[in-house]
């Protein structure tokens, strides 16, 4: 039930959007606190019901069968030498792109303060502007940053990964599911695919912009005896 959660808090974020949506005063009388509450709810709600936040759907399915199985399998299923992927960061583009990423951090942290000082709003309304765009500008500036310093390391005991937020381990055995997510945002098309490792009580995300991510996604199955899905 808890692997559902995400999704049912998904649900109940997206019914308290359509709720605010019919609240929501003349414009006249226009609240910028209860427009950023329908914004937040209804995108959180939305990244949360189709996956994109929280736990997959096959990968709770597939979660719950190991549960339900109790065993653990023994692994890995093949040698596993050490071996550490770290995310490329040596091309041309890559370094465009971390500069254009931290310009825009600036140009936001910048826009949140003349909005904090500009703007005729209560102190309330004025920080709710506010707030999201230093958010938003200082995470263009902190994801490049800590991108440098993220990897995925294998051995022989199972793999151990540096996120953007935490450090993960998992023994071979313990891995439960794998799943692909193919990201794709239109109009600008495919953004990348995430590749998620799930044992019963955590998860490693990794991307396609690792350096030799195909190696790394084969030597994860081999090791395990699982299929992408």
């Amino acid at each position: 039930m808890r692997h559902y959660l995400p999704r049912i808090i998904g649900s109940v974020l997206l019914l308290c959007a359509l709720v605010l949506l019919f609240r929501m005063p003349p414009r006249e009388h226009f609240s910028v606190a209860l427009f950023f509450a329908y914004l937040a709810c209804l995108v959180v709600g939305f990244l949360l019901v189709i996956g994109f936040l929280g736990t997959a759907p096959r990968a709770s399915r597939l979660r719950m069968q190991a549960a339900m199985a109790g065993t653990l399998r023994p692994g890995p299923l093949v040698p596993v030498p050490e071996q550490v992927f770290t995310y490329a960061t040596g091309s041309l583009w890559q370094a465009l792109a971390a500069i254009v990423c931290v310009t825009i951090g600036v140009l936001m942290l910048a826009l949140g303060i003349y909005l904090a000082i500009a703007l005729p709003l209560s102190p309330l309304d004025r920080s709710i502007v506010w707030l999201p765009a230093a958010i938003a500008g200082a995470s263009c500036i902190w994801v490049p940053l800590r991108q440098l310093r993220m990897h995925v390391r294998i051995n022989p005991l199972g793999i151990r990964a540096r996120q953007y937020f935490r450090t993960t381990s998992m023994g071979w055995q313990e891995i439960v599911a794998l799943t692909i997510r193919v990201n794709y945002l239109p109009p600008f098309g495919s953004l990348g695919t995430t590749y998620s490792v799930y044992s019963k009580d955590d998860r490693i995300d990794f991307s396609d912009r690792l350096k030799n991510a195909s190696q790394l996604t084969a030597a994860i199955a081999q090791a395990t005896g699982l299929s992408w899905q």
